[in-house]
């Protein structure tokens, strides 16, 4: 029982930083200069971190 609520604990931080990680990503795609060029890459990388979550 234990070990499950440990591997839980795991998962969900695996998954929130990987998150955290991929918006703060698409924040600086976004805010460069040239944005427009980056925003296919930053949508590839939102539906990547939706499918985590969803």
């Amino acid at each position: 029982m234990r070990g499950q609520e440990e591997e839980r604990a795991r998962i969900s931080r695996e998954l929130h930083d990987t998150v955290a990680q991929d918006l703060r990503y698409c924040k600086n795609l976004l805010e460069k200069d040239e944005a427009a060029v980056n925003i296919s890459e930053a949508v590839q990388i939102l539906e990547k971190s939706l499918s985590f979550i969803l």
